[in-house]
């Protein structure tokens, strides 16, 4: 088959080709790439549930407001086709059992840089997980859906959804049916799925996916990021890392982004780092190369408008995947090719875009930021990796010299052991642990949390350990 101008990025079959109709399109890298972001209004409401702490759950059947402190889910919620549901900013949602938010009518879920929205289950209920976010067969005359700034975890595929033909799939974010859709500048860290660990796309779906963080997100079998099937998602400036698949076979091919008769758009993006036991690490499966353009992408072979040098990341404090002031990212993505899709501020609320282009993944460099040592950064506290087997290791940044005590305790607050309690020296230190307790005995599988205190600082997070 003969194509009109390859060299130029139009790969269309010429006039009169038999395979002319069969769904090619033109990207030209040096011009406007056509990605279609469907437009928004803001919504109204007529129901309005606001408080401290308030309890939620079955059909929300008019225009509603979430504006609690926390909004604990006690049973699965459903958006019925003509409503709309507002969640506003700092509105933390937790679910007390394996429950879901099924969307048929709006989301509209906007949260702010460093006043997000979040989606997890409560703390009783993290081992269990949650059953995601799904939408599914919105009507077409519906207003778009939105989400941007939240942060989604702990969220498990367990069971089929209704239109799903792979089973667990979808574990944060199931998508079906659904073409106005925008997720915009939101984490997605810790969820898990056999197909598809942070999000599902299917049938005829074409979300766009814009500006957002996945991180140590686990997929059984394949797509630790995203799955895909006959949908049509659009993946624009994130950055997926430290993702996994956990496919025992070196022959089983998987990886953080898996395509099965779709096609996904990917630009400006960073996949880096995402493990998989295939033989040859990849990142992406059945992608097509010319829709793959202005990306790094760790061992990338195709469309050599893509990068595959260590993107050179931070690598400190709480955002560690920022880009330090020599990545080769900065600047290198195509900017006349984001329209609305983009939020107005990245993950940690800079300003896009800054300097002549963006830059690729969901995180735009600042000069300020080559300044910034491991010496006079925050204090911070994260492990690696998260879920783990059998070890995992702990890294911590002190300002300043003091008393440290680092503890790892069970979800009923029983000390399982201790790895740190001395003087330590302000920089940056990291801990391995083995997942032994104080007595040398094997911990069991499951969810503990770590602590660090010195000074008059403390801070709590969350592991799993699974085997």
């Amino acid at each position: 088959m003969r194509l009109r101008n390859p060299e130029d990025g139009d790969y269309r079959p010429l006039a009169g080709s038999a395979a002319e109709s069969y769904g090619c399109q033109t990207f030209h890298l040096n011009q406007k790439t056509d990605i279609t972001i469907p437009a928004f209004s803001f919504p109204a409401y007529t129901q309005l549930i606001t408080g401290n702490t308030v309890e939620v759950g079955g059909l929300i059947s008019e225009d509603t407001l979430w504006d609690a402190n926390i909004i604990r889910v006690t049973e699965s919620v459903e958006v019925a086709s003509n409503a709309t549901l507002t969640i506003n900013p700092g509105t933390r949602v937790e679910f007390t059992g394996f429950f879901k938010l099924l969307v048929r009518g709006r989301l509209w879920a906007v949260g702010q840089p460093h006043n997000p929205i979040y989606f997890t289950p409560e703390i009783e209920q993290i081992e269990e997980g949650w059953d995601g976010i799904e939408f599914l067969n919105i009507p077409a005359a519906n207003d778009s859906s939105r989400m941007e700034h939240c942060h989604i975890s702990y969220s498990v595929a367990k069971t089929s959804k209704e239109g799903v033909a792979q089973s667990q799939a979808g574990g944060a974010v199931s998508i079906i049916g659904v073409n106005k859709l925008c997720i915009a500048s939101c984490l997605f860290e810790n969820n898990r799925a056999d197909y598809g660990a942070a999000i599902y796309c299917g049938y005829g779906s074409s979300p766009v996916i814009a500006g957002n963080l996945f991180q140590n997100n686990t997929a059984t079998w394949n797509g630790s990021v995203l799955f895909n099937v006959y949908a049509y998602p659009k993946l624009i400036n994130n950055t997926l890392v430290d993702n996994t698949c956990l496919a025992e076979s070196e022959f089983y091919l998987c990886g953080a982004v898996e395509n099965f008769n779709g096609k996904i758009p990917m630009i400006n993006n960073i996949i880096w780092y995402n493990f998989t036991n295939h033989y040859d690490g990849s990142q992406l499966v059945c992608n097509k190369d010319y829709y793959t353009l202005s990306n790094n992408i760790e061992g990338y072979v195709g469309n050599d408008s893509n990068l595959v040098g260590d993107p050179g990341f931070y690598g400190e404090g709480e955002n560690p995947y920022q880009l330090n002031s020599e990545s080769l990212c900065i600047d290198q993505g195509i900017t006349h090719a984001l329209s609305d899709a983009l939020a107005a501020h990245d993950v940690v609320g800079m300003v896009r875009v800054h300097g002549d282009q963006i830059d690729l993944g969901a995180y735009e460099y600042y000069d300020q930021f080559s300044s910034v040592t491991p010496q006079s950064a925050h204090l911070s506290l994260s492990c690696f990796p998260n879920p783990f087997n059998p070890c995992t290791q702990f890294v911590f940044n002190l300002p300043k010299d003091g008393q440290v005590q680092l503890t790892v305790y069970d979800l009923h607050g029983q000390q399982i052991c201790t790895l740190v309690n001395s003087w330590q020296n302000s920089g940056k230190h990291e801990v391995s642990w083995n997942g032994l307790d104080d007595n040398g005995r094997t911990i069991a599988s499951g969810t503990y949390f770590y602590r660090l205190v010195t000074g008059d600082f403390s801070e709590s997070r969350i592991m799993t350990l699974l085997k």
